[in-house]
């Protein structure tokens, strides 16, 4: 990430669960005693990661090839292309027929 960073001067940060460390470029769910701010947060991305793992579940519903049952491999298969194919067809499928994320 701090390359990616360095490339092109934008600051991401990668929500993650609290299975993963806290570093400068990942965030998780608020804990502890929260005041209204943190419990909109914590509501507000609660949302938005329902969202993002059911588009993820359709991606491999639709596209089996990117389904890790198959046995892909870092480092012997193009796994990154595969799944940028397979998002980019799954929006332009969405873009003709519509979907229920949006």
């Amino acid at each position: 990430m701090e390359e990616v960073q360095r490339l092109t001067g934008i600051a991401y940060i990668i929500f993650s669960n609290s299975a993963f460390p806290l570093t400068s470029w990942t965030q998780r769910m608020l804990k502890g005693v929260l005041d209204q701010v943190g419990h909109c947060f914590n509501a507000l991305m609660a949302q938005l990661r329902i969202c993002i793992k059911n588009v993820f579940r359709e991606i491999h519903r639709d596209w089996g090839y990117t389904s890790f049952h198959l046995q892909l491999k870092l480092g012997s298969q193009p796994v990154g292309a595969v799944y940028h194919v397979a998002n980019h067809l799954h929006n332009c499928a969405a873009c003709l027929h519509g979907n229920q994320m949006t």
